[in-house]
């Protein structure tokens, strides 16, 4: 039997993922707009420098007219592999056939790499635009120059500068003069009445990958010759290994090796199912922790309390408590919601390498890059993983099968750069449907408790949500927030009450509480986040009232 050295819990790294980031980021007093001149204006030191013009991060254009867009967001089935160079394409003036598009490797040019909250067009928006106006202010410089006129005698279209004489040159043919000058600090953007591109419905530069089997997922990403491996983790949150066995599994054709990893037990092979089999053979022997003791009604039991009981204040308006309180026919109801795991359609999976001191990852997450200050992106964490330094830690990013915000999750990732670290060649962490399953961040379970009375025509006059759930953003506070920030966001959680909170009901008086319990599940954003229950509660208690 061999002894395990480390306790096996759900990840307990901070973790940041959909608007988050912005509200941490303004208490941190760092605001997203400080890079925006920065990024759309500099030309930063990335692996593709040596192409004839980069302007920027964002851009690449060669001498053989090839127009290459960088896509910092993740692609999830949302668009934006289309959308974001749709914004640079306008501001360059190039037509949309000759945009091809490359996902951004994580990279500190970037910024804050995260994709959540509906947020990467907004994000975006001015950057992007700022980038593609600051490469064509350059291009037409460059023009302007060779044929010794003014650069406002100048247009641009269709990837060409064009002259008042009819005369044309090329973006591809200025792109070396260009990459010499120097790019100014801010440029004039389009007007909305003279966009081409934008607004437009345009062919999605996905599409064709996707038809074709070529776009790469994480589950296709890494070096042909990885082997796979699959972990067996603890049966229930916060369990700890014992001790295992693993001679049964090493036991198994194609099984290579069993390591202990931080979450469990991984078992290394040259196939999934090799790999797979290998698990199924492992004795395990699991301190289940206290977590084994709770059932659902318990759960339940406990969320119900919390909502009961005196919570934090979220709203109040009017004298809603005193209206109910002395009503005799105020109408109630009652709501309780589960967990939702994410289920995204590709599970999880990271493929990592670790060879003389540097880290390569592939990975589908939706959170490549941070900062180390806010707990770090995925390169952070597999560099902390793998035992390297950031700087010598290379994130590819993929498609991404669904994302949902549980990819903005990094256990994933970390369990690739760990293992990695301590074997030999690559090697691809793959969840099964029911790994993803039982080892997700959930949508929190959560009991709601409503009154409400109706004035003389009909109409909601006086209503009270209780809510009680486990917090999300609770999890998510790192260690050096001020303490009286840290324990106001331990009492509210602003993404659980969203949608409730600012019901759009003209209703006279409101009463909203919150009470945050603590249960040993691990929860995490789950696409729409608060609105994913309280949109139900509120619409359906209408209705209620209603009938």
């Amino acid at each position: 039997m061999t002894e395990p050295t480390k306790e096996v819990s759900p990840y307990d790294h901070q973790s940041l993922s959909r608007g988050a980031f912005i509200k941490i980021s303004v208490v941190a007093g760092v605001g997203l707009t400080l890079g925006v001149s920065w990024r759309a204006t500099q030309t930063p030191d990335l692996p593709f420098s040596d192409a004839a013009f980069v302007p920027n991060a964002y851009l690449r254009i060669d001498t053989d007219g090839s127009i290459t867009i960088l896509v910092d967001k993740a692609e999830m089935g949302q668009g934006v592999s289309t959308a974001l160079p749709q914004m640079i394409a306008e501001e360059l003036d190039v037509p949309w056939a000759d945009v091809t598009f490359e996902f951004a490797a994580a990279h500190d040019a970037y910024g804050m790499m995260v994709t959540g909250g509906s947020t990467a067009v907004m994000e975006s928006w001015e950057p992007l635009r700022q980038a593609g106006a600051t490469a064509r202010w350059m291009l037409r410089e460059a023009a302007a120059q060779r044929w010794g006129i003014s650069s406002e005698l100048l247009a641009t279209r269709d990837a060409r500068v064009c002259a008042p004489d009819g005369s044309e040159l090329t973006y591809a043919s200025l792109a070396s003069e260009a990459a010499k000058l120097q790019a100014p600090n801010k440029v004039d953007v389009k007007k909305p009445s003279e966009f081409r591109l934008i607004g437009q419905s345009l062919p999605r530069l996905d599409v064709e990958a996707k038809s074709t089997g070529q776009a790469v997922f994480g589950i296709d990403a890494g070096p042909p010759d990885a082997r796979v491996a699959v972990i067996a983790r603890s049966p229930v949150f916060g369990g700890r290994l014992r001790s295992f066995d693993s001679s049964a599994a090493l036991a198994i054709a194609g099984v290579d090796e069993v390591l202990e990893v931080q979450s469990g037990v991984a078992v290394v092979a040259k196939g999934y199912i090799e790999a797979n089999a290998g698990r199924d053979a492992l004795v395990l022997d699991w301190d289940e922790g206290d977590a084994a003791l709770y059932s659902d009604e318990q759960l339940y039991e406990a969320l119900r309390d919390g909502a009961q009981a005196s919570g934090h204040t979220v709203r109040d308006d009017g004298q809603a408590a005193q209206i109910l309180n002395e009503s005799s026919n105020a109408i109630s109801a009652t709501f309780r919601f589960p967990y939702l795991a994410h289920a995204t359609m590709e599970p999880m999976n990271c493929t990592a390498w670790v060879r003389e001191g540097r880290c390569t990852v592939w990975a589908p997450t939706q959170f490549a890059n941070g900062p180390a200050i806010l707990g770090g992106g995925a390169r952070q964490v597999a560099a902390d993983a793998a035992g390297v330094s950031v700087e010598n830690t290379d994130l590819n990013v993929t498609f991404l099968g669904g994302g949902f915000g549980r990819r903005a999750e990094r256990d994933f990732v970390q369990e690739a750069a760990e293992l990695a670290g301590k074997i030999n060649g690559p090697v691809k962490v793959v969840w099964s449907r029911e790994d993803d399953m039982r080892h997700d961040f959930y949508r929190p379970a959560s009991w709601h408790e409503l009154r409400a009375t109706l004035d003389a025509d009909g109409r909601p006059e006086a209503w009270e949500h209780r809510m009680a759930s486990q917090s999300i953003l609770q999890r998510l506070v790192p260690g050096w927030i001020p303490r009286p920030a840290a324990r106001f966001a331990g009492k509210y959680d602003p993404t659980s009450t969203e949608g409730a909170s600012d019901q759009p009901y003209a209703i006279p008086h409101v009463l909203m509480t919150y009470k945050r319990v603590d249960l040993p599940i691990p929860v995490g954003f789950w696409r729409s986040v608060g609105h994913t229950h309280t949109g139900f509660v509120v619409e359906s208690f209408i209705d209620e009232l209603a009938h």
